[in-house]
């Protein structure tokens, strides 16, 4: 084998170390996803969302019955803090920095919801019926 083979091989031993290194790096750098703990907070998520919605109907609907001398409808403004336990529950067991940043926001927007929502039907004064 002459100086330039050798050259050559030493050049492609080093190119292939740097290679293995890069690979180990980036391999290093990436997380696992959890699929199950992914999809189980998007489930949560999705249930407070039905449940705003559900408020939001709730109020909207009450607005145009009273309007015509309808009653309040009742709803459970405990729900919001159900699923918020839920999510918490699941943030605990989590590394995301993102839920767990994002949560306390959310909490207190659940809350000053669900608050406004109570306060709003308990003032609400339901007409007699007639016998």
């Amino acid at each position: 084998m002459n100086k330039s083979d050798t050259l050559h091989n030493t050049l492609i031993a080093i190119a292939l170390f740097l290679l293995i290194g890069v690979l180990a790096f980036f391999y290093d750098k990436t997380q696992a996803v959890d699929l199950r703990e992914q999809n189980e907070v998007l489930g949560l998520l999705n249930e407070l969302k039905d449940i705003d919605s559900r408020w939001d109907f709730e109020a909207q609907r009450a607005r145009i019955d009273l309007g015509k001398g309808g009653i309040m409808p009742f709803s459970r403004a405990d729900a919001g803090e159900k699923a918020l336990r839920d999510i918490t529950r699941v943030a605990e067991r989590t590394t995301s920095p993102a839920l767990s940043k994002g949560l306390t926001e959310l909490r207190k927007a659940i809350a000053t919801k669900a608050e406004l929502f109570e306060n709003s039907s308990s003032r609400i004064t339901r007409p007699k019926t007639r016998c």
